[in-house]
């Protein structure tokens, strides 16, 4: 009898403890339904979406690889560490905010997206999926670089963006006129200068990021309230215009002082032993819009020789204007003519040295034409091509403006109200680069890399393995080529070399701090390497 009423308590405990374990699980998947779809069942017109409302899929951190599995190649661990998206169920016939996992915000305008095999309208709800990336090691492992048409970019981050239908089969597009806005998160020490749109398409194995041209593409700085332009209009300079022709009156002398008339040039022993006594030549110069008059191919051609204030200042079209003139300079050697000859003769001495020498300008100048001014100098303009210039700045900088303005109204007005709801905080301190955008896919905020001197730079390497070069002082990441080459490569840059093979089933990385130089670089050593020590070194580069 006892013993039947064991097994009978037995039991119960056993039924109750297995009801409480269903009821368990069916709270926390009741609760985790709440969750998947964000609330668009808001009243109003406009929509904010946070990461905290949405369907947010992303998968748990799974970069542990079981230590008796053999790594058999690279896509295996990009897999096992490739960021999953973020996703975002919206109402397609309204305004809707969007705040991403990151920071980044996406202002949808209502009716923006079609379906994109029969351009159909699409009603109800769409499933946006974004994936950010803002680290340097979320783009190394997602295999993003930051070149355009091989051009060094340098990036202010990197965005993903689909669409599809709610049911999630119909892939989704932009409607035509239809743009979303994009406010990229950024430092303060990111400039917005030279910032514009790029749409990322993969060419071969790497991705290509291809510009957005004209004021369209261009970014600006923004936070609420606060905003910078940067229109990134063509050189307007004025002290660079020539008159059309040349112009009927001559400059006047103003400065005819002894002192002003006379100046100390360098000129080579051969040059002053070809002549004896004084010695009078004619010499190229140009009158500046400040008076200065400056000769140029006389004597050593490398040098100029200027007589400051000397000459009014000559206007044409009412401009100041640079004008062409001929001058003759005066000057007198008081070497031993005889003995360098004699030196010379013998194969002695150095006829290269230089000597200074007092030249005296001869104040009568002739004008003449601007040709040998504008082959000597490639900056110069004329008169009719400044005006032209001038007429394509303003309208450049009126539509400029104009767009600034829409984005102001159409953009940071909803941002700004969206702000002021309360628990739907936007980071008012967080600065932004904002640009809008008529394509999903693969989008980057970057700006070209202009430094001059660039070198093919060569990374040896003793077996294949993929390279990657990382900058230091700059966000950029660049690909090597098959035979290990980095093209177009800023000389003297600081760089972190990364390299990553697999070999006998082991995860191998190599990464090293250098400087390019025109040398090859023959120190690139791989160790061995566990998934998440692979992950934790990459997490270093963040902090360059």
């Amino acid at each position: 009898m006892r013993k039947m009423k064991k097994q009978l308590v037995t039991l119960i405990v056993c039924i109750i403890t297995g009801c409480l374990y269903t009821s368990c699980n069916e709270s926390k998947t009741a609760e985790a339904s709440q969750t998947e779809v964000a609330d668009t069942t808001n009243t109003k017109d406009e929509t904010l979406i946070s990461n905290a409302d949405s369907d947010n899929l992303q998968q748990p951190d799974t970069i542990n690889i079981a230590a008796n599995e053999k790594i058999s190649s690279l896509k295996q661990v990009y897999r096992r560490l490739i960021k999953k998206p973020t996703f975002f169920v919206i109402n397609n016939t309204r305004d809707t905010l969007i705040k991403c996992k990151e920071g980044t915000l996406l202002s949808i305008p209502a009716n923006a997206f079609i379906n994109a095999t029969n351009k159909s309208a699409v009603a109800g709800e769409v499933k946006i999926s974004v994936r950010e990336f803002y680290k340097i090691s979320d783009m190394l492992v997602e295999g993003l670089t930051t070149t355009s048409n091989k051009q060094l970019l340098e990036t202010g981050g990197m965005i993903n963006i689909k669409a599809t239908a709610n049911n999630g089969k119909d892939s989704l597009i932009l409607k035509p006129g239809k743009t979303i806005a994009i406010a990229m998160t950024k430092s303060d020490d990111n400039y917005v200068d030279g910032m514009q749109l790029f749409n990322g398409m993969h060419d071969s194995s790497q991705i290509n990021w291809q510009p957005r041209n004209g004021i369209d593409g261009l970014a600006q700085s923004w936070r609420f309230g606060k905003n910078y332009f940067s229109a990134n209009l063509p050189s307007l300079d004025i002290w660079n215009v020539i008159p059309d022709r040349v112009p009927k009156v001559k400059p006047v002398l103003i400065n005819a002082a002894p002192e002003y008339l006379q100046t100390e040039i360098k000129m080579t022993v051969r040059e002053l032993v070809q002549n004896v006594g004084r010695v009078s030549k004619k010499a190229n110069a140009y009158i500046d819009t400040l008076g200065n008059l400056i000769c140029y191919n006389f004597a050593n051609a490398s040098q100029t020789i200027e007589f400051p204030n000397t000459y009014s200042v000559t206007k044409y079209d009412n401009m100041n204007v640079n004008v062409a003139v001929d001058v003759f300079l005066t000057y007198q050697s008081h070497l031993n003519h005889l003995y360098y000859l004699k030196l010379f003769k013998m194969g002695k001495g150095k006829p290269d040295s230089l000597v200074t020498v007092t030249v005296t300008l001869n104040p009568g100048i002739k004008l003449t034409s601007s040709d040998k001014l504008s082959s000597t100098y490639n900056n110069v303009i004329t008169v009719k091509e400044f005006r032209k210039k001038q007429r394509l700045n303003n309208l450049l900088l009126q539509n400029y403006e104009n767009k600034m303005k829409r984005l102001r109204l159409d953009e940071e007005t909803r941002m700004a109200n969206l702000q002021k709801n309360p628990g739907q905080s936007l980071q008012t301190a967080q600065n932004y680069f904002l640009m809008s955008t008529s394509k999903l896919g693969w989008i980057n905020c970057d700006r070209f890399n202009n430094q001059t001197e660039k070198v093919d730079y060569l990374v040896k390497l003793n077996e294949k393995a993929s390279l990657l070069i990382v900058f230091n002082a700059i966000k950029s990441i660049i690909p090597s080529d098959h035979e290990g080459f980095f093209k177009n490569v800023p000389l003297n840059e600081k760089i972190t070399i990364v390299g990553l093979r697999t070999e006998e089933g082991k995860l191998m990385m190599a990464m090293h701090e250098t400087t390019v130089s025109r040398e090859p670089f023959e120190k690139l050593e791989f160790k061995p390497v566990t998934v998440k020590e692979y992950k934790s070194k990459l997490e270093k580069l963040n902090r360059l």
